[in-house]
């Protein structure tokens, strides 16, 4: 059987008002984590392919991104049953207006377990080659070092390792370049 199709996006157009006046900033602050909207077709000839978000009081707080709308068309979803639920409400500095991360899923169990995978903790460890061990979670930040001698600090480690990555691509790129000239 295949896994249930859902995944992340947040709502676009949430600085507009609605055509009866409504604030999107006012009904999108009365929002909570986990609350259940539902997914509108508002395709019109300008924007074929617009799938509107609603909450429960069938008040608009946006739309789809456009590339997300096309790509639920592209797959021949059903839109009226698509489960939306909200992610988290917030906004980048007291300047900026509030958005809306939501998770989408063919069931209310698959945005659900959509969800709940978002929210577990992440953690990442490494070792480095002094066999100083660092470990990193995503909820605790605060980094662990255990010493045994002077080493590197994890961010000093993650640059080097990026320069090792992209030293390759950047020498293939320039020798592509040079041939050209």
């Amino acid at each position: 059987m295949a896994t249930p199709y859902s995944y992340s996006t947040k709502i676009a157009g949430v600085t507009f008002d609605n055509p009866n006046g409504t604030s999107r900033q006012s009904l999108i602050q009365g929002l909570r984590k986990r609350e259940q909207l539902k997914l509108v077709d508002c395709s019109s000839t300008e924007y074929p392919e617009a799938i509107g978000v609603f909450n429960m009081s069938s008040e608009q707080l946006g739309f789809l991104p456009k590339e997300d709308a096309r790509l639920i068309r592209i797959l021949g979803k059903d839109i009226n049953s698509l489960v939306c639920l909200v992610r988290s409400v917030g906004r980048t500095n007291v300047y900026k207006p509030y958005g809306v991360q939501i998770v989408i899923g063919e069931s209310y169990q698959a945005a659900s377990d959509k969800l709940n995978e978002l929210e577990k903790p992440q953690s990442y460890s490494y070792q480095t080659p002094s066999t100083n061990s660092y470990s990193y979670s995503s909820m605790n930040t605060t980094n662990t070092k255990n010493r045994n001698s002077g080493c590197a600090s994890p961010i000093m480690i993650g640059i080097i390792i990026t320069v090792a990555v992209l030293a390759p691509i950047l020498y293939v790129v320039f020798k592509v370049i040079n041939f050209f000239k």
